[in-house]
């Protein structure tokens, strides 16, 4: 049986792990900041104070929220489609740590390899829990890779541009494969599950 005690050195962990994952944080934050004001920015810098306009963080909180409620019911939904339902809180705490494990690992690697780990604490097999992740990405590489070629060549720039006819077989080849692989593996779970699942068994 757990006392008083342990539950009180649990959360004290618990924050310390927090504290020092936040340092992390904002110290690889400076740390890219500091590196493009000499590499990149000539060191010089000038403060944009429309930034901190009223209008413009408030249109950026409603971004963020909408931003983070498409991400969460995403694996919301994919996990309920596995046949998993985790409650709010267990979905909450996956959105920020696919964002915060995803911004201090190279290339944005970590959000899934996270997210799959703690699936399992949550009592999700190693199998579910990576085809869980694996379509909650592949949802959003359709959207993207469906619909950026639309908005590359109507960029004004770009028209009657030589680059648009060169460009646009490979890529239209491209995105047709790309989506019609991951069509494939978005409507046929099972087939991403059960070999994943004996990697793990």
């Amino acid at each position: 049986m757990t006392d008083s005690t342990d539950i009180d050195y649990q959360k004290g962990t618990s924050w310390r792990k927090l504290g020092v994952f936040g340092l992390v944080f904002v110290v690889l934050t400076a740390a890219g900041l500091l590196t493009v004001y000499h590499q990149f920015a000539d060191r010089s810098f000038t403060f944009d104070a429309r930034l901190i306009a009223p209008e413009t963080l408030l249109a950026v909180g409603g971004l963020l929220l909408v931003y983070f409620a498409s991400d969460g019911l995403r694996l919301y939904y994919t996990l309920r489609a596995l046949d998993y339902r985790l409650p709010f809180r267990v979905m909450f705490k996956l959105v920020f740590i696919n964002l915060f494990f995803s911004n201090v690992t190279p290339m944005a690697t970590g959000g899934g390899f996270a997210q799959i780990w703690y699936l399992t604490r949550h009592g999700v097999p190693m199998g579910r829990a990576t085809a869980a992740t694996t379509i909650r990405t592949v949802l959003a590489v359709m959207f993207i890779f469906s619909l950026t070629p639309v908005f590359l060549f109507t960029l004004q720039p770009l028209q009657g541009q030589s680059i648009s006819g060169q460009v646009g077989t490979a890529l239209a080849v491209f995105v047709s494969l790309y989506l019609g692989f991951f069509i494939i593996l978005l409507f046929r779970t099972r087939w991403l599950i059960t070999p994943l699942a004996s990697c793990f068994h």
